[in-house]
């Protein structure tokens, strides 16, 4: 008859020791996450298909850091832009585009007084020689009379001129030069300005007309 040998009851020592094991295989790389930091990885380690999709957000970006030898060719384009966010002020001089102004100055009446004369606003920058004028005249039944030039049915005769004032301003002035003259609702200036008319450089002066 063969003995039977008794039955090994499991130690506590031998249960932790399983325990151990088992925890240490299966949640070890947990522990050994922040044992790695950037001082670890060798310089050109992390290439860009190591990074997971949308990995890099623009949190993780610091402001200024993205310059534009950092852009590929065509990268921003229109649609990436939001609406309006473009200013005048973030585009270089020749890249703008010129800028229209139109003054409403109101009527005058050219039968008692020959002469109109008005201040237009001061524009930063803004030369009157190297802008573009037109000066109309509009009567009340909504017909315009481009200045210089005749009047209504041709009874009087306008001339205009621009004269540059103090700091920077531009003065409008419409003379009578003949006939009765007539009362108009309105004397409107449109002035165009180029894109970079404060620096822009200036041909050869042609020598004025003797004035009349």
């Amino acid at each position: 008859m063969t003995a039977t040998r008794p039955r090994r009851r499991p130690t506590y020592a031998g249960i932790a020791a399983t325990l151990a094991l088992a925890l240490s295989i299966g949640v070890g790389g947990a522990y050994a996450a922040p044992l790695i930091g950037t001082s670890d990885l060798r310089k050109g380690a992390v290439t860009t298909a190591k990074l997971h999709k949308n990995a890099v957000k623009s949190t993780k970006i610091k402001d200024g850091e993205v310059r534009q030898g950092d852009l590929a060719a065509d990268a921003v384009t229109s649609a990436a832009i939001r609406d309006g966010s473009v200013q005048d002020s973030d585009l270089a001089a020749s890249a703008r585009g010129g800028k229209v102004l139109v003054y409403s100055l109101g009527g005058f009446d050219f039968s008692t007084t020959p002469q109109f004369s008005r201040t237009l606003p001061t524009i930063p920058g803004a030369d009157p020689a190297v802008s573009g004028w037109t000066i109309h005249l509009v009567r009340a039944s909504g017909n315009i009379y481009p200045i210089p030039g005749e009047g209504v049915n041709g009874t009087s005769t306008y001339r205009s001129y621009i004269t540059p004032g103090a700091g920077g301003t531009a003065n409008v002035v419409i003379a009578r030069s003949a006939g009765t003259g007539e009362a108009y609702v309105d004397v409107v200036v449109v002035r165009t300005l180029s894109a970079n008319s404060g620096t822009m450089p200036v041909g050869p002066r042609v020598a004025p007309r003797p004035e009349h």
